[in-house]
């Protein structure tokens, strides 16, 4: 179903590499110790006082702070700002800048989308659009739309759906090239809330999320359950799951921003059957995130 070699997400990822260590190097180990103390102080505050409102992570929350980011930062700003942040790979350890994460998870939505041919296409949790413009334009037989929980999300990509071309940085940043650099009849973003898709029953051959039920805990039985009735194909997550953060300083970091708990062989209890998951990817070391690939379940 998807065939993505490591040689391409290296190639795709190294770019935004900016020092690489051995996993014995003095210097890494203490930044992995560093790390460790930290989300398991983090952990703790949030055990001890995550009955105060100000430590409860709702959906309003998650809404006012992403619409306020999505205001304040183009697609531009996005893709040549923002952290550097230590990542592992396998044995490899380094340092990147943090958007190259989503390079190479575009880079496995794009080989997706080509092994499965579908003609309608959802992200959940759409933000600015960067993932809907980046894949519209390497793909153009097919369909998008975005369902939005921000009005700063949705007003980002419906701005950038009125320019006359991509910006150049954003063509740039697409994986395997641009094909179409006007995508923007293509691409349709509403604002809507996951726990209440504004999208019918089985009208979407294909569903992705990508670090957007990450924050949405709060929901997540709903939020899954809608993803999949909306379905009559497949759908990707590019998501946190337990099972790659199960223990460690990735799980206290989970529990001190009650991001995503769920398990990859909870979805067929939401009538999603998994097909294909892989975490061979780099991932921040804060937090591991990989992808998950799931059939409607028949009859779901």
């Amino acid at each position: 179903m998807l065939s993505v070699s490591r040689a391409e997400i290296e190639r795709t990822f190294a770019p935004f590499v900016t020092r690489s260590f051995e996993p014995a190097d003095p210097e890494w180990r203490a930044l992995v110790r560093r790390n460790a103390s930290r989300q398991r102080a983090r952990r703790r505050r949030r055990q001890w006082l995550g009955w105060l409102p100000r430590f409860r992570r709702t959906q309003q929350t998650i809404s006012d702070e992403y619409s306020r980011t999505w205001s304040e930062w183009s697609v531009e700003d996005q893709i040549t700002r923002g952290p550097v942040v230590p990542f592992v790979w396998g044995e490899r350890c380094m340092m990147a800048r943090a958007i190259g994460a989503k390079r190479v998870h575009l880079l496995l939505l794009t080989r997706l989308v080509e092994a499965l041919q579908p003609k309608t296409v959802l992200e959940v949790g759409s933000g600015n659009g960067l993932n809907l413009f980046v894949l519209a334009a390497r793909l153009p037989d097919v369909r998008f739309f975005g369902v939005e929980l921000t009005a700063g999300g949705v007003a980002a990509a419906r701005a950038l759906a009125r320019q006359p071309a991509l910006p150049p940085g954003l063509g740039g940043f697409c994986p395997d090239g641009v094909v179409a650099d006007r995508p923007f009849d293509r691409i349709s973003v509403v604002r809507g809330s996951a726990a209440d898709l504004p999208i019918a029953d089985r009208s979407m051959d294909l569903v992705f999320t990508v670090l957007a039920l990450e924050q949405m805990e709060e929901i997540r039985p709903r939020a899954l359950a809608e993803i999949a009735r909306v379905t009559r194909g497949h759908v990707a997550m590019i998501e946190p799951f337990r099972d790659w953060n199960s223990e460690g300083a990735t799980r206290d970091y989970v529990v001190a921003n009650d991001y995503f708990a769920g398990r990859i062989a909870e979805l067929p209890g939401v009538g999603l059957e998994p097909v294909h998951a892989t975490d061979d990817v780099p991932s921040k070391l804060a937090l591991r995130a990989g992808l998950v690939v799931s059939r409607a379940c028949a009859g779901g």
